[in-house]
């Protein structure tokens, strides 16, 4: 089998919040903040990356 019959794997796009990624720790991504960063006292501080298809130009 060559290289170009092999299905090219996706990339999966992070959803978690940048504070539960930082801190390796599971998110439930819930929006506007997650509870983890409520849980903190955080939630004014819990930001989510932008798809990589919005940044581009």
């Amino acid at each position: 089998m060559e290289a170009a019959d092999k299905p090219k794997k996706r990339q999966r796009m992070s959803v978690v919040c940048l504070n539960c990624k930082t801190r390796k720790i599971k998110c439930d991504k819930k929006r506007p903040a997650c509870s983890n960063c409520v849980k903190c006292n955080v939630g004014h501080l819990c930001e989510y990356e932008p798809p990589h298809w919005v940044t581009r130009a």
